[in-house]
């Protein structure tokens, strides 16, 4: 079968559009408890934070990362309990948040995005 022109654009749109998003660096669920991206035009020094609640707020990770400016990430893979948590991620010169996350299992994951003025976070559950 000869393919033509017209049919090998179709096929190359449609493969294109069907991958579009899936590289991109969006939050999905996965085995890694916590991800923090930098959304912010500097560098960040970032320091993440996790207390167990109801466990006389034990704190279970403390995590100090260098995230390059526009998209520097880091994940974190220590082995977190399914409980529920408070997960504070501050930053030396820019915004600090805090999440409280009741972790569903152990695929549940928690993204944190720092921006200009404030900390995101999104539960993947």
């Amino acid at each position: 079968m000869r393919l033509r022109r017209r049919r090998l654009l179709v096929c190359g749109v449609a493969v294109a559009a069907g991958s579009a998003g899936c590289t991109g660096g969006e939050p999905r669920r996965t085995a890694t408890p916590i991800y923090v991206t930098n959304e912010t035009e500097t560098s960040q020094t970032v320091t993440v934070r996790v207390i167990e609640e109801g466990n006389d707020g034990e704190e279970l990770l403390v995590s100090r990362s260098e995230l390059s400016a526009d998209g520097g990430s880091v994940a974190i893979d220590e082995e977190l309990p399914v409980a529920e948590l408070v997960v504070r991620v501050t930053t030396r010169d820019g915004p600090d948040g805090e999440a409280n996350w009741e972790r569903a299992d152990e695929l549940s994951t928690l993204d944190a995005r720092i921006t200009d003025g404030s900390v995101r976070f999104t539960e993947l559950d």
